[in-house]
């Protein structure tokens, strides 16, 4: 009865919010426009079930034409597919792991054309040190590429490069694909350097307005930005680096299921509640935007973890992580012959739990 309520409520401060929102970008294309409406009109609907690299590659096979582990597993393509631009800033043919560049322009190109929302995420590499996302040993990276700093011509350059390859993404018509994108993600957790222990908050807001600032100027207009946070305790702790209601569309979290550190079942339900208020009282979408429990060792883990944790908050969408082609323990979605394989399609059966089937 509590969570009913709680839902009710959401969905009242949500749909208060409907007539007034839109994208945060002044110059937002026509095409983003549309893909914002069409979240707060799903988002009544129900949660969409994203899976990271969906189309690319899955458990024991890779860039076989049509196939993916979560079509094969319930009939239909998830709703969302996210995808990674690590080693786009070093002029990597692929990125962080092993999808090619040009490949994963085109299945974004397909994906769009199927009824797909599309994410991207960036595990850039430490400019200041050369090492990987989650190299600390540099001292204030943040501050190191913002405006004066040492490393920021080099971090100029990494954007530069991202930017060439978002407005490499044409439909069809040849209009600019809509992208939810990402950056910085996991900004409460200690895993990246530019998260809470690498940087103070002030200069994680400060790097968050001058990307977006740099994007405009630059001449992208196709995305929605996604503000992501890691696990956090308090409402104070989630909005501490928020950069403010003119620079972000959506708000989501990112949380993984790891039974030895936390109780994910209470964790999950209260920083789902927590964001989705915080969300509808900033008139924003609100979203899972990372999550899973790796190798999926729990029968029951969709309908009795996951389940639970999403439903009746007003979140748009769930994205589940990737299913490596080459690590056989490393999956966080379901495929032909998994365990977990009949309780995943329990949970997309119900009506509120949307795959691609049921947002086309």
């Amino acid at each position: 009865m509590r969570i009913l309520i709680f839902s009710l409520l959401t969905a009242f401060l949500l749909a208060g919010c409907n007539e007034t929102s839109a994208p945060c970008d002044p110059r937002a294309q026509q095409r983003v426009h549309d893909l914002y409406e069409r979240l707060l009109q799903l988002r009544d609907k129900g949660v969409m079930v994203g899976h990271q690299d969906d189309l690319m590659y899955g458990h024991a096979w890779e860039y076989e034409e049509g196939r993916s582990d979560i079509l094969e597993v319930c009939g239909s393509y998830p709703a969302v597919i996210g995808w990674d631009l690590g080693g786009l800033e070093l002029g990597d043919s692929c990125n962080l792991d092993g999808v090619p560049f040009g490949k994963m322009r085109e299945a974004i190109v397909k994906a769009d054309a199927m009824g797909c929302v599309i994410t991207l995420s960036w595990h850039m590499r430490n400019p200041v040190t050369g090492g990987s996302s989650w190299d600390l040993s540099g001292s204030n990276v943040v501050r190191e590429v913002l405006p004066g700093g040492a490393a920021h011509e080099l971090y100029k350059e990494w954007t530069d490069k991202c930017i060439a390859f978002l407005k490499s993404l044409k439909d069809a018509e040849g209009n600019p694909i809509p992208v939810v994108y990402r950056p910085y993600h996991e900004n409460t957790g200690g895993a990246f350097w530019w998260g809470a222990l690498s940087c103070e908050p002030e200069d994680y807001i400060s790097l968050w307005k001058w990307t977006v600032e740099y994007m405009y100027a630059c001449g992208v207009h196709n995305l929605l930005y996604a503000y992501s946070t890691d696990i956090f305790k308090s409402e104070q702790e989630y909005m501490l680096r928020y950069p403010g209601d003119e620079w972000v569309d959506i708000m989501g979290w990112d949380a993984y299921h790891r039974p030895q550190e936390w109780d994910f079942l209470e964790g999950m339900t209260r920083m789902a509640r927590t964001v989705s208020t915080i969300a509808a009282e900033h008139g924003k979408l609100a979203a899972l935007t990372e999550t899973g429990l790796e190798s999926v060792h729990m029968d029951k883990w969709w309908t009795e973890y996951l389940l639970p944790s999403v439903r009746g908050y007003g979140l748009s969408w769930v994205l589940i992580w990737r299913n490596s082609q080459d690590m056989p323990e490393h999956f966080f979605a379901p495929f032909k012959g998994h365990k977990s394989e009949q309780d995943f399609r329990d949970m997309v059966s119900e009506e509120d739990i949307l795959v691609l089937n049921d947002i086309n």
